[in-house]
């Protein structure tokens, strides 16, 4: 059962100790290890005011852990806790079959703690599309109707970079109180599409994993009723991850899925110096008015 301490999810993924899974507390770093039946599952989350993405990802992970059966399925899943975006180590993507998010949106960008994970992900799809294209995934998407502009936007921007790093979607994203077309639901909830999600899992589970003749487009949620509010996405690049959230170290660099020289750090100490020449003005101009 997973706990509900936020503490104890700044920690890598455990692996649950679930009949036909590892029992280690350490996550498996090697492919090989695995049966070729067996899959990865990783559940990342950002969350923040509220922390419904959160309880979400709990949600979906405690009910993926109760109702796993390895004599039912035919194929072992290794279930993850949730853990958030930016403690959750992105070279663990290599070892990962089927990635999970649940996440919300701060004005159109990511969570605070979903950020690290966010400037990962763009780099990777920016720089070598494609390179995730051992993987699945699925996205469930929280947001608030008061800020339409941006509505949604983070679930459906993150579920796009996914699929151009090469991610095959495995379930129509979901969106709370959205229409969902797979569960037939005006106004889905996380109960309903968690309980799709697992089914649409356990079946591509059971063939080939490099199998994407059953991907899902990622407008397939509307496909029988659009949005109550809009379908659009907020797209940003690096630089305005970088101006909006004022973090200007990656912790640990690009990933390996990244393609990139040091242009990538150059960028982001000349955005600090802007940064910090637009803080020396400010202070300048402070000064100035008191001196009146």
């Amino acid at each position: 059962m997973i706990t509900t301490m936020r503490s104890a999810m700044r920690r890598l993924p455990r692996l649950a100790t679930v009949e036909g899974r590892c029992s280690c507390h350490d996550r498996c770093t090697s492919r090989q290890a695995f049966s070729s039946s067996s899959h990865q599952v990783s559940i990342v989350y950002g969350s923040f005011c509220q922390d419904n993405s959160l309880m979400d990802a709990e949600h979906i992970g405690e009910y993926m852990q109760t109702h796993f059966d390895s004599t039912e399925t035919g194929a072992e899943f290794r279930i993850s806790d949730p853990i958030e975006g930016d403690q959750f180590d992105f070279e663990a993507l290599g070892d990962t079959d089927y990635l999970i998010v649940s996440t919300s949106s701060c004005l159109g960008f990511p969570p605070s703690n979903f950020i690290d994970f966010s400037h990962q992900l763009k780099l990777a799809a920016a720089t070598n599309p494609g390179c995730l294209d051992h993987m699945r995934h699925t996205v469930w998407g929280n947001g608030d109707e008061r800020w339409r502009a941006t509505y949604m936007s983070m679930p459906r921007y993150v579920d796009r970079l996914l699929e151009e790093c090469g991610s095959t979607r495995f379930y129509a994203r979901g969106e709370s109180g959205e229409p969902h077309a797979p569960t037939g639901a005006d106004g889905c909830s996380v109960e309903e599409w968690t309980t799709g999600a697992w089914k649409a899992m356990l079946e591509s589970g059971r063939g080939d994993k490099t199998n994407r003749a059953l991907a899902v487009s990622w407008d397939a949620l509307w496909d029988y009723q659009s949005s109550r509010v809009h379908r659009d996405v907020t797209e940003w690049g690096l630089q305005d991850l970088v101006r909006q959230t004022r973090r200007y170290v990656l912790p640990g660099g690009p990933s390996s899925f990244a393609a990139v020289g040091p242009e990538h750090g150059k960028m982001m100490a000349n955005l600090r110096a802007e940064e910090e020449e637009k803080y020396r003005l400010y202070q300048e101009q402070m000064l100035a008015r008191r001196k009146k």
